[in-house]
């Protein structure tokens, strides 16, 4: 028959692990428990040993509860396991060796408060992505009750939400996943044990050579294998069997074996993938072998990269106005893949063959041979763009970048021009002269802030000069929707709070969708003390509703900011728009709603 001092103690440890652990300190009926056991143990020693894994767990602070919880109940349950329904009362208590660390351990919130989390991990259903990463911001990912559910999210079926959990989530809880992955892990091979393997062998798990070893030689999947071949890089000992896997006739592996070659970067390793890229052997990995082969490569490669690349360009030169759009697109990309080897090597007959290419008459008007089925296009940007980044890498490179920032037809080359000769120490007075007049094509993307910011975001005054600043101040105020990281370039430059005031309400009545970059505009207005910020941004915000922009709750820090009175306002215009237009009604309402909170 069942020992019921047991079961009972069972159920208050169970009500704690729901409740949360926190809630142990001083309770009445752990303490009952206590006496109970206390009673018991002049008899047993392992109920002694209960009766004093409950008094510290009623003495223990909240920041310890959870490793005195899972104390208690590890011993618990081994008792109840190895004895049944009965208990020997001679029993000796054994040493406990539980998987996860009790160090690592952590149950202080709620069942309650972790519930929405543990739906939207074991739920198939949309939004639950936002309220994982809502949780992950509020620190409430934490606890291991939910291990489990973040180690069977890697197998999720939408790719997003598992890339989410293996990228961010899991690697910020760290090493106390570890025994959840490997329980959950599988030499079958399928997504989610890529996953897996892939995060042990990030995380520094010691066993993780002899999981690839035997996913190596046992019948796991390509995919999988793929996965252990990367990790053969880390040692060079590993070279021949690199080279064998560069030939397997699953391209998953070949193109692993391909990249860990790269990162080996031996001699050998070079020869292997030069000559496999030259010789056209594995020509379906062609592209794949021109992107391994961007390290630095000894000249004897590179010259025969170099007639590679002249052949392919000769080729392309050679057809005419007739020739067909999709033969000429092939040539094109064949050409494409046959110069990516030169980003790292570039030299002075590399930098000329360039200078010929663009601004040869013949290659441009090939080039728009391509333009006459658009379904299957060669783009000049994405040729010019690699070039002119390759080139950004060089002082001869930037001599060219000029030359074809002038002589051109792509704007790519003067956006690395400008980027070279910032990073590259030219004076910031010949800087301002030379590029100045292109400052409507720099505001394009983030250029200007990817050359202008610091590694703090804030404008390096070494490289602007003063004149920037009254440019910028016609300039960046007209551009619509203006990413707030571009905005930075001037908002550093501002001097006085008035003219920041200034710019900041005319770029956010001019907004027109509610993003990441409104959202820091319009805190930075509020933080600058401005009277009528909380106005400015609310006609904004009722304003861009109207026009269809769709309200995420990404930004309820920001509409919990405003007053309570605004409520009533964002109400009031919903109310407006109710019978006309109840979707965008709504969306004040929700809004008001978070006011209201």
């Amino acid at each position: 028959m069942k020992f019921l001092p047991l079961y009972d103690l069972q159920k208050e440890i169970n009500r704690l692990f729901i409740a949360g652990s926190k809630f142990a300190k001083n309770d009445p009926r752990l303490q009952k428990q206590a006496a109970v056991f206390a009673k018991l143990g002049e008899k047993s020693p392992v109920f002694k040993k209960v009766a004093e894994g409950i008094e510290n767990l009623v003495n223990a602070e909240s920041a310890d509860s959870s490793t005195k919880l899972l104390e208690v109940s590890t011993l618990l349950y081994s008792i109840l396991y190895t004895q049944g329904e009965t208990v020997d009362a001679e029993q000796q208590a054994t040493e406990l060796k539980p998987v996860l660390p009790l160090k690592d351990v952590n149950t202080n919130r709620s069942y309650l408060a972790l519930k929405p989390l543990i739906e939207a991990l074991s739920a198939q259903r949309e939004g639950r992505l936002d309220d994982v990463k809502t949780a992950f911001e509020n620190g409430q990912f934490n606890d291991f009750r939910i291990y489990h559910l973040f180690d069977a999210a890697l197998a999720d079926r939408y790719a997003e939400f598992a890339d989410y959990i293996e990228t961010t989530v899991i690697p910020a809880i760290g090493k106390p996943m570890i025994p959840f992955l490997l329980n959950g892990f599988s030499y079958e091979g399928k997504t989610g044990d890529i996953r897996r393997f892939r995060i042990l062998s990030e995380s520094g798990f010691s066993g993780i050579l002899e999981m690839a070893d035997k996913i190596l030689t046992g019948n796991s999947s390509a995919l999988l294998q793929a996965e252990a071949v990367k990790i053969l890089s880390n040692d060079s000992k590993n070279e021949d069997l690199l080279i064998k896997y560069a030939g397997d006739k699953h391209k998953p592996i070949r193109l692993a074996a391909y990249k860990a070659l790269a990162n080996l970067n031996t001699e050998t390793a070079q020869r292997t993938l030069a000559e496999l890229f030259i010789s056209g052997k594995r020509k379906q990995d062609v592209s794949e072998l021109g992107d391994v082969l961007k390290i630095r490569l000894p000249d004897k490669f590179i010259l025969a990269l170099f007639e590679k690349a002249k052949a392919e360009y000769e080729k392309c030169l050679a057809f005419d106005k007739s020739a067909d759009a999709k033969t000429v697109t092939a040539a094109l990309e064949n050409l494409m893949t046959s110069i990516k080897p030169f980003n790292c090597n570039i030299n002075n007959d590399i930098i000329a063959f360039y200078r010929n290419m663009f601004t040869d008459k013949k290659f441009r008007e090939v080039l728009k041979i391509t333009r006459t089925n658009s379904s299957d296009s060669f783009s000049y940007e994405w040729l010019a763009g690699f070039v002119a980044k390759s080139l950004e890498n060089t002082k001869g490179g930037l001599e060219c970048l000029r030359f074809l920032t002038e002589n051109s037809y792509s704007d790519e080359f003067l956006y690395s021009c400008f980027r070279a000769s910032v990073r590259q120490g030219t004076e910031k007075e010949t800087v301002y002269e030379y590029f100045s007049k292109h400052i409507d094509k720099l505001l394009y993307g983030e250029i200007l802030a990817d050359v202008f910011l610091d590694e703090n975001g804030n404008p390096n005054r070494n490289y602007i000069d003063d004149r920037w600043i009254k440019l910028f101040a016609a300039k960046f105020p007209k551009k619509q929707n203006i990413s707030f990281r571009l905005a930075r370039v001037y908002i550093g430059l501002i001097n006085t709070n008035k003219e920041l005031q200034s710019f900041l309400s005319a770029i956010i009545s001019s907004y027109s969708i509610v993003n990441d970059s409104f959202s820091d505009f319009a805190g930075l207005l509020i933080n600058t003390g401005h009277p009528e910020a909380f106005e400015i941004i609310f006609k904004a915000l009722s304003s861009q509703i109207k026009k269809g922009t769709y309200i995420s709750h990404n930004y309820c820090s920001l509409f919990a900011k405003f007053p309570k009175e605004y409520a009533a306002k964002f109400n009031e215009a919903g109310d407006k728009l109710k019978s006309t237009n109840p979707t965008f009604a709504n969306r004040h309402y929700y809004i008001a709603s978070i006011i209201e909170r």
